[in-house]
């Protein structure tokens, strides 16, 4: 388990971070159990036990953003990775801003699971 804010400080200097948004909780409170970028899992409850930390990234076919407001109802997400935040969308959960959701999906995987190249 980690904290968001050690995802934040680690997009802040990648230069990967546009903005924060933390509407309740402090940003040392929100915990981490899983990553994911497929909202089908999460609405169909794989992650039910987790605290999610949702990345919503750009497909061939879809876009991760078109999910944000029906993922917002899940009491898993722990917070959002957005490139952009759609109109008319006040979150509950923190959400982090970021210039690039697949690199800051890379950099976090690295993070949380270990780096695959440290041996």
């Amino acid at each position: 388990m980690q904290q968001l804010f050690e995802f934040r400080n680690l997009f802040e200097k990648q230069g990967l971070l546009l903005h924060a948004h933390w509407p309740s909780a402090s940003p040392q409170d929100v915990k981490i159990d899983a990553l994911s970028s497929d909202s089908r899992a999460i609405l169909q409850g794989v992650h039910s036990r987790d605290a999610v930390l949702y990345f919503a990234r750009r497909g061939a076919t879809k876009d991760g953003h078109a999910f944000l407001k029906e993922l917002e109802a899940r009491e898993e997400i722990a917070a959002f990775i957005v490139e952009e935040s759609p109109t008319a969308w006040s979150p509950k959960a923190p959400v982090l801003v970021v210039r690039d959701a697949t690199l800051a999906m890379a950099l976090v995987a690295k993070n949380f699971y270990g780096d695959p190249t440290a041996a």
